[in-house]
């Protein structure tokens, strides 16, 4: 009897197991490498059906501790055109494709001096920015309008919309640079006459820092035309949001479906950017040296700043003002060459390993001095971009055509940091 019931049983799972692949075979009519391959196909139609392009809310830094930007990309016959709201109106080519790993990803597999400036390392930033230039394509919408992804190295989820066709990228580009020179960065959470919270947004980490009583958290931002967006929700005062929008007749932010509004307030030591703009002297290397700096505004973030030298020429530097903190800064940067013998000059800063108490110049991004108001006068401190290692000055070197330094620096600066800066009058 235990025979026969074993026998029955065998046979029963044997007509079960055929009844399970007769079902696979019905609902896979291909393999699983050609399901993937139509994959490949179908993502590519759609990046490249996008006349006009897309709009990729990016994010840096993994778990999203990095900041928020706009990317346009346009993807057309294996090549793909980038810009960003942080590289002004360049717009970089290279090629990609879209490859087949555990799912499609979409990676840019030349260098595109945009999306790589994420992720470019330094001998003294091992991770750079923390950025991705690979992409795993997760989801499609219905509409094919929205395309949803996460970086392949770092893991933040991102965003890509379909940018209406007729819409100028530069147009694009400009407006967000509008909002970004329009907008406050420190506010007051406002409920009525109620204050709820304080928001600081850092323009150069692009991250918003809300203190709420006894709570601080931060989240990075990204910019749109009409204020700005978060990859996650977030509590300001005691509504959640993932965007708000700027009001440019009230000068202030409204969170949206609520009657939250987000009101400037100055914090101690804040300053406009006006302030900042007439001459100053700077007195450096123990008051031995001195170097006057002509200032005028050029934009609600920019003040252009020049020198004489010693070699007769006049050299410009853009001073990057910080609207959150009322400060400026004097950053790493791409100068043009008064004499006219290079193709560019980069201003680099000097700075000193703390190991090894040995001075190294470095061409990271973010990199310089900040003004610091101490007892009445600003002195200029290092901002902290280098962590242990401290900046001690800057380098002016001349750039070829083929992006080869002379290693000549007409223009050495040293021993600028702790340098006292005063009003300035001739």
């Amino acid at each position: 009897m235990n025979k026969i019931l074993y026998s029955i049983l065998i046979l029963g799972t044997a007509l079960s197991m055929q009844s399970c692949l007769h079902d696979e075979d019905e609902v896979f009519d291909t393999s699983a490498d050609q399901r993937l391959q139509q994959a490949v196909s179908t993502n590519r139609e759609v990046l490249e059906s996008a006349q006009n392009g897309w709009v990729m809310h990016y994010y840096t830094g993994r778990n999203y501790t990095g900041g928020g930007y706009s990317l346009l990309m346009k993807f057309k016959d294996g090549k793909a055109q980038i810009a960003s709201d942080n590289t002004g109106s360049e717009v970089a080519t290279s090629s990609y494709t879209i490859t087949k790993e555990q799912g499609p990803v979409l990676a840019f597999d030349t260098y595109n001096t945009v999306m790589h400036s994420f992720s470019a390392v330094s001998i003294s930033d091992v991770d750079g920015d923390q950025g991705d230039d690979e992409f795993i394509i997760q989801k499609i919408s219905q509409d094919k309008d929205t395309i949803w992804v996460e970086g392949h190295k770092w893991g933040n989820k991102m965003e890509m919309t379909r940018l209406p066709e007729g819409t100028s990228w530069q147009n694009y580009l400009n407006s967000l640079s509008k909002i970004k020179d329009d907008m406050w960065y420190s506010y007051k959470v406002m409920n009525g006459q109620d204050s709820l919270a304080q928001v600081m947004l850092n323009p150069d980490t692009r991250r918003i820092t809300v203190t709420n009583g006894t709570t601080t958290y931060s989240s990075p931002y990204y910019v749109t035309p009409t204020g700005i967006g978060f990859p996650n929700q977030v509590i300001l005062g005691k509504n959640k949001t993932k965007k708000l929008t700027w009001s440019a007749t009230d000068s202030l932010m409204t969170v949206d479906g609520s009657s939250e509004q987000l009101r400037f307030f100055a914090p101690e030591g804040w300053h406009p950017i006006e302030y900042y703009a007439h001459n100053w002297r700077f007195y450096y290397n123990n008051w031995k040296g001195d170097l006057k700096l002509f200032c005028k505004k050029i934009s609600g973030t920019k003040i252009e700043g020049s020198f004489i030298w010693t070699d007769g020429l006049t050299y410009k530097v853009i001073l990057t003002y910080n609207k959150a903190y009322g400060s400026l800064s004097w950053l790493v940067q791409d100068m043009e060459d008064p004499s006219g013998t290079y193709d560019h000059l980069q201003l680099m800063a000097i700075y000193t390993d703390p190991s090894s108490r040995s001075e190294y110049i470095t061409w990271a991004p973010g990199v310089g001095l900040e003004w610091k108001l101490s007892n009445g006068s600003f002195v200029l401190v290092d901002n902290g971009k280098l962590g242990g290692a401290t900046v001690s000055g800057f380098v002016i070197d001349g750039v070829d055509a083929s992006g080869n330094r002379a290693n000549a620096y007409p223009v050495l600066i040293e021993n600028f940091t702790g340098a006292y800066a005063y009003p300035y009058s001739e």
